[in-house]
């Protein structure tokens, strides 16, 4: 009785959103799915939570409530084409994880809510951020979920200045500590999810400097880890003395700018996945956000959606764990059957191939691999898929 409950609750919900919706019912149907967001974050928060079988019920509801913008997120688009591809993209992901959340609560689930959440923000959503979290927010607090799992939902749902404060008292409260083990990976966690904050949102290298300071005075931090926190004073501090645009700069200037970043960072790693150049790749995400907000042209999207994508890769923030391949695919559609395409579908298919492979070899879902192959062919040269056809055709 209780699955076939369930069914008819996700049938009912299917049905809340006709296929094509009025114009003045579409800023409803978004409140509704950023609503749908903010109440899946306690769960999200909390590993344990978010896989039991209690809890199993509201989770896919809320999933497909969440899922239920992706019908209408075309008709939202209409008068922004030049974020037509993104809502697309958006709208694939958020079926996605209804699909994926059939098969089980998994981690890999959990992930890609986290990142839908943010990745709503990273568009620059145009609804409030004052929303009603009280429901949300009544979880919270009778869960007791640890200081780190409770700034992760603050910074989830944007309240930003309640996330510093919870990492910061993260922060503070391991610095009394000996760093073994596990330990560094929190307090390096904390710190680079805190220094997101303070780059990104606040765009405050005063706060920046701030967090480092509550870290750097350790003296039993490891040799690679103080290195990193010595370079990242260092870039802030730059960032600080770097002479500001003028907000008429034309996009070109903006993309340019963060161009020039991007191949810094590339130049002070050691590895690809080296987080030396953090601050650098997160400044240079402001700018690349700056150019989107000025330019409907496609080959500068393009460009921007794989610089975005590049620095998401090797950012690896818990918040964003899947925004590089979601820029990645988003390069792809814009401009189709060209160098940069097949430059984005590499590192596009380089990321779920790593994703996906286990001890037992690769175990790419079926979803996962139909749409790989769909950006296979739509990265490939208009020459070569010709020559598909043909070599096809004479096979016949």
């Amino acid at each position: 009785m209780k699955w076939k409950s369930l069914f008819l609750s996700l049938m009912f919900l299917m049905t809340m959103l006709p296929l094509r919706v009025k114009a003045q019912d579409l800023k409803p149907a978004m409140h509704r799915n950023y609503q749908a967001l903010i109440e899946l974050q306690p769960y999200v928060a909390d590993p344990a939570r978010f896989k039991a079988r209690e809890n199993y019920s509201e989770i896919s509801t809320l999933i497909a409530q969440l899922a239920g913008i992706a019908d209408v997120l075309p008709q939202m688009m209409e008068d922004k084409p030049g974020m037509m591809i993104i809502g697309k993209v958006y709208a694939d992901y958020l079926n996605d994880i209804q699909r994926g959340f059939k098969n089980g609560p998994t981690p890999y689930v959990r992930n890609k809510i986290r990142t839908a959440t943010s990745f709503c923000f990273e568009c620059h959503s145009t609804l409030a951020t004052t929303k009603n979290y009280k429901s949300a927010e009544k979880k919270v607090q009778n869960w007791n979920l640890t200081p780190h799992q409770l700034a992760d939902f603050y910074a989830a749902t944007r309240q930003f200045d309640k996330a510093m404060k919870s990492y910061e008292f993260v922060l503070m409260a391991s610095s009394s500590e000996n760093l073994e083990g596990e330990d560094v990976s929190d307090v390096a966690r904390a710190l680079k999810n805190a220094l997101s904050l303070a780059i990104r949102v606040k765009r405050d290298p005063d706060q920046a400097l701030k967090l480092l300071s509550l870290v750097s005075s350790r003296e039993d931090l490891p040799a690679f880890f103080a290195a990193q926190i010595k370079q990242w004073k260092k870039d802030v501090l730059e960032l600080k003395k770097e002479k500001k645009l003028s907000e008429t700069a034309d996009a070109k200037v903006w993309l340019d700018r963060a161009l020039y970043l991007i191949a810094r960072g590339k130049k002070m790693q050691t590895y690809e996945a080296d987080h030396v150049a953090d601050i650098t790749y997160l400044h240079a995400i402001n700018y690349i956000h700056e150019a989107l907000k000025r330019e409907n042209n496609s080959e500068l999207r393009s460009q921007a959606y794989a610089m975005l994508g590049t620095a998401y890769a090797v950012l690896e923030d818990p918040l964003l764990w899947t925004l590089d391949t979601v820029y990645f695919e988003a390069c792809v559609r814009e401009v189709p059957h060209t160098a940069l395409a097949r430059q984005c579908f590499d590192h596009y298919a380089q990321e779920m191939y790593f994703g996906f492979s286990g001890s037992a070899g690769l175990e790419l879902p079926p979803e996962d691999a139909a749409k790989l192959k769909e950006l296979q062919n739509l990265a490939e040269s208009e020459r070569m898929n010709i020559s598909k056809k043909k070599g096809q055709k004479n096979e016949k």
